[in-house]
């Protein structure tokens, strides 16, 4: 068994019923979802929506 850094289904291990079609999941290629706190891009949308909530609540206090 390999240590893999993102859990990611083996072939021979689908829960569903057999010959039911696996339907695709974001993270099926390996890669993390969006909202992992180590991917890059789920920071960039933190980012972006605090400086919109900080923006809204300035212009509303000014």
């Amino acid at each position: 068994m390999s240590k893999r850094k993102y859990m990611v289904a083996e072939p021979g291990n689908r829960a569903s019923a057999p010959g039911a079609a696996a339907k695709p999941r974001a993270g099926d290629d390996g890669a993390p979802p969006v909202w992992h706190k180590d991917n890059r891009g789920f920071w960039f949308v933190v980012c972006v929506a605090a400086s919109l909530v900080f923006a809204l609540i300035y212009t509303a206090l000014r």
